[in-house]
């Protein structure tokens, strides 16, 4: 056993550093099998990112993904106005029933520091290894990122579903942290991660990762339940980067912003719970013959 929180225990080992496969040889036990368990969550081939100010522009100077930006999107003014996008088809369940990932964010008030060179920009696109990527430039270098209410729908819906949502995170690194609620039922912190946690919060340390391939170094595993979640990520207060740093520079000296990785189906631990299958009522009438003698 590698952790256990009430009812639910995570088992099995790691794999090998630097990859995905770190954490696909662990399994999440003690999920009641009558609960809705998200699945395979991350971007993939039949999403559709709804509610963005359109494709993502990243300046010259400024360091996009080594994949290019192919995918990727504006939210900086969704943001700013505590707008709201959906991820379609981002999950599925036991059954699945695909499942719409909706992002609330709560980023109103904050301001634009950045210039021409450098403009302020909040970026969300597929990461090479399917997970859900942010990337932020200028101003959102300076200012945490707030998503205030996190939650998955029945495709096509709009009702928040109760789940179970297994989920690691990516590129914890350079004092950055993160608060949320996905892991409000199990965490689990690998010893040489380079990430401490205090409650809800999870600090990192170590230098500059690339995502989920540096694996265990600035990762994690959560396990939440319940049908809303919250997540803030931004710099410890004693080390965010000064907005003089974002003030007549020149191209060649912007700073390269943050990125961090939010689920991915290639990063997320089995999820073992006993089979059920879905059923439907059925009514049975028996035929009683009155019989007079």
């Amino acid at each position: 056993m590698i952790a256990q929180s009430g009812p639910l225990k995570l088992v099995g080992h790691s794999g090998p550093d630097g990859s995905t496969a770190y954490y696909q040889a662990m399994t999440v036990i003690g999920i009641n099998a009558s609960d809705t368990v998200m699945q395979d969550i991350g971007w993939h081939s039949n999403s559709e990112l709804i509610g963005a100010n359109g494709p993502a522009y990243i300046a010259p100077g400024q360091m996009a993904p080594s994949y290019g930006t192919a995918g990727f999107y504006n939210i900086t003014d969704v943001a700013r106005n505590n707008g709201t996008i959906t991820l379609t088809n981002a999950a599925k369940d036991q059954y699945g029933d695909m499942y719409d990932l909706h992002l609330q964010l709560a980023n109103a008030g904050v301001p634009d520091t950045g210039n021409e060179e450098d403009p302020t920009n909040l970026v969300i696109g597929p990461s090479s290894d399917g997970s859900i990527e942010f990337d932020g430039y200028g101003g959102f270098m300076v200012n945490n990122v707030k998503i205030g209410n996190l939650y998955f729908t029945k495709h096509g819906s709009m009702t928040p579903s109760s789940v179970n949502v297994i989920s690691t995170f990516g590129d914890l690194d350079n004092h950055q942290f993160i608060d949320t609620s996905l892991g409000n039922a199990l965490s689990y912190v690998p010893s040489n991660s380079e990430v401490s946690q205090s409650g809800s919060t999870f600090n990192g340390a170590g230098p500059g990762d690339d995502g989920y391939n540096s694996t265990p170094r600035g990762t994690f595993l959560m396990v939440g339940q319940g049908s809303h979640f919250n997540v803030e990520f931004g710099w410890m207060s004693d080390t965010r980067p000064s907005l003089d740093n974002f003030k007549n520079i020149s191209a060649s000296h912007q700073e390269t912003g943050f990125q961090f990785n939010l689920f991915g189906p290639s990063a997320t631990s089995k999820v073992l719970i006993p089979p059920v299958r879905k059923t439907s009522s059925v009514n049975y009438h028996y035929d009683v013959t009155l019989i007079c003698y």
